[in-house]
């Protein structure tokens, strides 16, 4: 899929802190747009002052420019998710592939 463009410049947000990356998901036209406002009542007061928190954290780092952040060395894998993700889908087609010539055989009679 890379090689088609699908996921090229890709940060995956759950390798940063706070699990939140600078990047643009939306059209240009739609990207500025807010979906949600909390409201101040219970827990969506402490969820507007972490969207709060983020936003700025954002700006701050749009001011300042520079290069992208790295992902901070994490535990685990370190595998590329996307290449992790296209192994799993390459796999489970084997095994529909399988499956359905075992089918086929057995509707044949062996």
């Amino acid at each position: 899929m890379r090689r088609h463009g699908i996921g090229v410049g890709y940060r995956y947000p759950h390798d940063y802190p706070d699990a939140d990356v600078e990047q643009q998901y939306l059209p240009e036209i739609l990207a500025e747009r807010r979906y949600y406002t909390p409201s101040d009542q219970g827990m969506e007061t402490q969820i507007g002052a972490r969207l709060e928190r983020l936003r700025e954290a954002r700006e701050a780092a749009r001011v300042a420019g520079g290069p992208r952040p790295k992902p901070p060395a994490r535990g685990g894998s370190g595998k590329d998710p996307m290449r992790v993700a296209d192994r799993v889908m390459k796999s489970r087609d084997e095994a529909k592939r399988r499956t359905a010539d075992k089918e086929r055989k057995d509707a044949a009679g062996g």
